[in-house]
């Protein structure tokens, strides 16, 4: 059985809200409703869980953002 990681908790590491399809982002087309996470890691319960934040969630120095969502890196230990 997997677990999800941001309702284990794991989450909130991450900068709050942790909306991974923001209005702030001019890629994100708000016809499909921004403001709201949609990029999860799953992990069995088996796996530890570290470190969790979002990546590329700010543009770059000429304004532009790498995607349409931010990412989501998380550390794990395998066991």
């Amino acid at each position: 059985e997997a677990q999800v990681i941001h309702e284990s908790g794991q989450f909130r590491r991450c900068a709050e809200p942790g909306w991974t399809f923001a209005a702030r982002n001019p890629y994100a087309d708000p016809k499909l409703g921004t403001d709201r996470r949609i990029d999860y890691v799953f992990v069995s319960p088996a796996v530890a869980i570290g470190a969790c934040e979002l990546i590329l969630d700010q543009p770059d120095p000429s304004g532009l953002f790498a995607s349409d969502h931010f990412g989501v890196l998380c550390e794990i230990a395998l066991p």
